[in-house]
């Protein structure tokens, strides 16, 4: 019976603990995780623009990267439409009685086509984004990647939003 008790309790604290390490991660955020293209091209121009000052960004820097951001969205807001599109067009020939495979190989093709243009237009733009900016203002952005990340916490972040 001892020994049943003390499995059992040894099981109980695996259980409490694996709980608790799980719920640090989910409060706090996982650390490593990998970003999209989208995700980091936004978060740049985002901590460029938040951080002008203390970059030392120009007018004529801050319009550009202004400009680079409205269009790059414009595109990808266009590109991720004609993905959905042609994802509908493929599940439409899917749910046919009889599969047209020429066609269906043809809007995957299509398909595939869009997303990689989509990858090329916003590595373009993470490119432009970092020619736009010169060698101590990339040193300074890094400086401020480094602080944001050492205090950073999304469910913290959303809290004080509050």
């Amino acid at each position: 019976m001892s020994r049943f008790l003390s499995s059992l309790l040894v099981v109980v604290c695996l259980l409490t603990f694996g709980a608790a390490d799980a719920y640090a991660k989910w409060e706090h955020g996982s650390k490593g995780k990998k970003q999209d293209l989208e995700h980091k091209f936004y978060k740049k121009a985002y901590m460029c623009l938040e951080n002008a000052d203390a970059l030392g960004l120009s007018d004529d820097q801050i319009e550009e990267l202004k400009n680079l951001k409205h269009g790059t969205k414009k595109d990808v807001i266009q590109k991720n439409a004609d993905i959905e599109i042609l994802g509908l067009d493929a599940r439409h020939l899917l749910y046919q009685d009889e599969v047209d495979l020429d066609a269906l190989n043809s809007i995957i093709d299509q398909k595939y086509d869009v997303k990689k243009a989509k990858a090329k237009v916003l590595v373009k733009a993470i490119a432009e984004l970092k020619g736009l900016l010169s060698e101590n203002q990339m040193d300074s952005l890094k400086a401020i990647y480094k602080g944001a990340k050492k205090n950073y916490c999304a469910k913290c972040a959303l809290k004080s939003k509050k």
